[in-house]
């Protein structure tokens, strides 16, 4: 026989021994027999009954190792000391509770006035044993305090859950000279000027600075005799109802544009931001620059002569906030080449005059006996003579120079007339007929706004919208 018959013999052999073994050691020898208890099995229900609290089990399902275990522990138990109030011996039963040896937990109804965790010394806090931590304390470490109060509402819980569930606050001093009064020189002084619960500073008044460069104004009358002081007349008393709305558009992400309706001053402003990373900041600088000076009437400069003080006041003010906006792109280089445009409006007492102040290319229009006007110019590069694409280009904006100049016009209001203050998000989406159309047939200002706002979105939304109506009335006489 050659060799190669030999070794296939051999191996078939081998091969067969083999699988024998395994069908002996796989299914014949894990077969039970009777009267003789099977090893792994025993060795199966105890790892399952260790599983499950003693309380639960029918004294049935224990096995006899489980019970000798069992039986064990309490001779080893029995013969040790009592357990002192700070350690925790055997996890609580769910059938009857284990007493607590601490307080327990406030009810709801005093979960508002308490703090969360108490600040008194661990020595007098039970230390958590591993075996009487709940499985979901590890997820409750997570939980808002108001989650927290839900717990408690629904009964009271050993201070042992707590203090595994969440962090122990450190023990405060006068609790560590309770315990030794020699420890009180390692806590260091509290300064309250550092609490993160101090009253803030208050922003001292701002000072006006006469000295300051006044704005470039160049004044133009609408109405013949409005730059002259209207006499005191109270029975010619005018009052002005506004409404203003501001709206992202359609295809920016952030709305850079700013208003202010200031009705106790008469004083009403639209900005539309611009720069790459700081137009919202310079638009909400700007209106909230004028807003400080109006309302504490500071300021800056002198007043320029043949101007009304009124107008004069206005165009000091936006020349503020051309100064606010250029300090802070100075001092923050991420907002560097921030700026803004700005259109502004200003009523005197009885609404008897109108002053307009404008820098950039937003507009103020004026509907009178069914005529719509523009009072303002935008101020553009083809005022220079450059045309094309490039002409539509600002030539005046707040922030790029520390002196603005300021266009003031000056006008005298009569009952009925309907003042419209926009950014050029709304005029560079509907033409003028338009806004026309929807001021003469809406009597509702909000519902003209909308409107408004409406029809631009309509025609593309390409930037952030801003409008305020001002509706002049006659003033209802006193008393």
């Amino acid at each position: 026989m050659a060799d190669s018959d030999v070794i296939g013999i051999l191996s078939l052999v081998l091969a067969a021994a083999g699988a024998a073994y395994l069908v002996w050691t796989r299914v014949l020898r894990a077969s039970p027999r009777p009267g003789v208890p099977d090893a792994r099995a025993t060795a199966g229900d105890d790892r399952a009954a260790e599983t499950m609290p003693p309380a639960l089990r029918p004294p049935s399902e224990i096995s006899p190792t489980m019970r000798a275990r069992q039986e064990a522990r309490g001779t080893s138990a029995s013969a040790r000391p009592p357990p002192s109030s700070s350690t925790s011996e055997s996890p609580p039963s769910t059938s009857e509770p284990l007493p607590s040896t601490s307080e327990p937990l406030p009810s709801s109804e005093s979960s508002t006035s308490e703090p969360l965790l108490s600040s008194e010394s661990p020595s007098s806090t039970p230390s958590p044993s591993p075996s009487s931590v709940p499985s979901s304390s590890t997820s409750e470490s997570a939980t808002p305090s108001r989650d927290v109060t839900a717990t408690k509402a629904q009964g009271p819980a050993p201070a042992e859950t707590l203090a595994a569930g969440r962090a122990v606050a450190a023990p405060t001093a006068e609790a560590a000279a309770a315990r030794d009064p020699d420890v009180l020189a390692a806590y260091p002084p509290v300064d309250a000027s550092k609490s993160a619960r101090a009253a803030p500073a208050v922003k001292p008044a701002r000072v006006a600075d006469p000295g300051a460069a006044p704005p470039i104004v160049e004044a133009s009358v609408l109405d013949e005799g409005a730059d002259v002081d209207p006499p005191e007349d109270a029975s010619a008393a005018l009052a002005v109802h506004a409404l203003g709305r501001t709206d992202p558009g359609k295809r920016r992400k952030d709305n850079e544009d700013s208003l202010l309706v200031l009705e106790g001053k008469n004083v009403f402003v639209v900005a539309d931001g611009m720069g790459e990373h700081g137009g919202q900041r310079a638009s909400g600088l700007a209106v909230e620059t004028i807003a400080e000076a109006f309302e504490h009437a500071c300021f800056d400069a002198a007043p320029h002569d043949g101007v009304p003080l009124a107008a004069s006041e206005l165009a000091r003010a936006i020349q503020m906030a051309n100064v606010a906006i250029l300090r802070e792109a100075n001092e923050r280089p991420e907002l560097k080449g921030m700026g803004s445009t700005l259109t502004a409006a200003r009523l005197t007492a009885g609404a008897r005059r109108l002053y307009v102040g404008h820098v950039g290319d937003g507009r103020c229009y004026r509907l009178r006996d069914g005529v719509m006007k523009q009072l303002t110019t935008d101020h553009t590069m083809s005022d220079y003579g450059v045309a094309g694409p490039e002409g539509t280009h600002l030539s005046r904006v707040l922030g790029a120079w520390p002196t603005v100049a300021v266009d003031v016009i000056v006008a005298e209001p009569r009952a009925g007339d309907v003042y419209l203050l926009c950014t050029d998000g709304l005029t560079k989406m509907i033409p003028d007929g338009t806004i026309a159309t929807q001021l003469l047939h809406e009597e509702d200002p909000k519902a003209a706004l909308e409107r408004l706002v409406f029809f631009a979105n309509a025609h593309g939304g390409k930037d952030n919208i801003t409008a305020i109506l001002l509706r002049v009335v006659a003033a209802a006489p006193p008393g």
